[in-house]
């Protein structure tokens, strides 16, 4: 945490009475002063009352459904529809600085909630999903208003004291698996003690755990007072410890992108790329992460690291086209065939692969292209591939494969059972009429699954008209 400088050790030594003195006694001085100073209290303190969105929060639970959906006649799509609308409207009070504004919409929601929640709340969402998402939405406006620089210890008191009173009524939604209110009143509360206390307070629930414990956001709290207390070494070794966690990741890695130490941000990114690499559940996040890195290299201007990050991601993606797009734009033209050659050599990439498809179209390798429809193993991804790209070849080419491309339609037809198959060889021969020259071949195809299938009826009708795939509205945005 940084020092106070004189002048803050200066202002915060004054009482409150002395501030005002000075203020009164320096304005009536210097009229620019004086002007500036009222916009300011204006701008940032008049305007931040949240007595308004408080009764906006407090009215929705007074909606009464028109039609009647539940026993209770409370309208919770009216609520939920409401509420949402008015967390935009505080995140949107939070980046101008209005922290009582925008905890109050979130205060005033949580507490409404507590107050209010039923079993009618299952007629607007059977799983409760959305009001755990509601909820974790308004602790993150309080946890941001409490972070804020406008945020004083009177503010921070006030949030928790009455999240505390809110949290006494939330029970239910506890038992209903929504939210713990407890939890979000106790690390609010963290904030308004002494740092060492404060500590001991998020480290205790950090050791509980449980189902409705933030993991994430302690980790992200006990590392803000670990800085707070100066012990830098120790929050940034802590913090490391838990990088697998994806938002503990994007909280540290954007504290130091945004200090510009690039070098910081990369070498916990690969803390994180590394730990996710161990999951083969979280390929997702890997990539994820891994783009993040590309981006912030991109940002530093580092081609070089640019290039290595990139062909790193696309080897490990088995294949993605971002990438592919921006190592195009920056290998000189030149190197260009040869450098993609290898790239692609030294890529396992999933069979069937749309990626590596839409690649050798993209670079005009159409035999390229053709041999590998043809070499894929599967029958059903054979066919799917076929339906995407066999018209996209050049003419002499789709007639190469069109006897392949008519006997896995063949296959498809001769195991479908239900009206949802046979739909799905009208959508195969819409596909293999786009081919150029191939409407003989489609109506023949057509007619003799007529004549092999003709007892079942539904099979039949669906097949009475095939038209071009590409021709059906909607259809033509490839």
């Amino acid at each position: 945490m940084a020092a106070k400088s004189k002048f803050e050790d200066t202002i915060s030594g004054l009482s409150s009475t002395q501030l005002e003195d000075y203020i009164i006694g320096y304005a009536r001085k210097d009229r620019s002063f004086a002007g500036k100073f009222a916009e300011y209290v204006k701008s940032r303190l008049l305007d931040d009352d949240d007595t308004g969105v408080r009764r906006e929060v407090a009215g929705l639970f007074f909606l009464e459904c028109p039609s009647r959906r539940y026993d209770d006649d409370t309208d919770w799509y009216g609520i939920m529809g409401g509420i949402n609308d008015l967390f935009d409207r505080a995140y949107e009070a939070l980046g101008k600085g209005q922290i009582r504004k925008a905890s109050g919409v979130a205060l005033a929601w949580l507490d409404g909630l507590a107050g209010s929640f039923s079993a009618s709340a299952r007629s607007y969402d059977s799983e409760l999903i959305s009001y755990t998402i509601a909820c974790e939405t308004a602790a993150d406006i309080i946890e941001r208003a409490m972070n804020r620089p406008e945020a004083d210890d009177d503010f921070r008191k006030n949030v928790a004291d009455e999240l505390a009173e809110t949290a006494a009524c939330g029970r239910k939604l506890k038992s209903a698996c929504i939210y713990d209110l407890r939890i979000l009143a106790k690390r609010m509360r963290a904030m308004t003690v002494a740092p060492e206390r404060g500590l001991a307070m998020i480290e205790k629930m950090l050791a509980e755990g449980g189902f409705h414990c933030p993991a994430d956001r302690l980790i992200i709290q006990k590392y803000q007072l670990l800085m707070k207390m100066g012990e830098n070494e120790e929050a940034l070794s802590f913090i490391k410890s838990s990088i697998g966690e994806e938002k503990v990741c994007d909280f540290i890695v954007s504290r130091y992108e945004s200090s510009g130490d690039y070098d910081m941000a990369v070498s916990l990114l690969e803390l994180a790329i590394e730990a996710a690499s161990r999951d083969p559940y979280r390929s997702y996040l890997k990539r994820k992460l891994m783009q993040r890195e590309v981006d912030i290299f991109i940002k530093a201007g580092r081609n070089d690291d640019v290039l290595r990050a990139c062909r790193r991601m696309f080897v490990s993606c088995k294949g993605d086209s971002g990438c592919y797009e921006e190592l195009k734009r920056r290998i000189p033209e030149a190197l260009w065939k040869s450098y993609l050659a290898e790239l692609l050599e030294d890529t396992a990439f999933s069979e069937p692969s749309s990626t590596k498809a839409e690649i050798l179209l993209a670079e005009g390798d159409f035999t390229a292209l053709s041999g590998y429809l043809l070499g894929i193993s599967d029958p059903y991804s054979q066919l799917e591939m076929m339906d995407e790209f066999a018209w996209r070849l050049p003419a002499a080419l789709q007639q190469d494969i069109a006897e392949k491309y008519c006997g896995l339609i063949r296959q498809d037809a001769s195991e479908a059972k239900n009206e949802k198959a046979y739909w799905a060889v009208h959508n195969h021969l819409s596909h293999l009429l786009d081919l150029h020259d191939s409407k003989a071949l489609a109506d023949s195809l057509a007619e003799e699954f007529r004549n092999a299938y003709r007892r079942r009826r539904a099979f039949v009708r669906i097949l009475s008209d095939i038209t071009p795939y590409h021709e059906i509205p909607g259809n033509d945005m490839l």
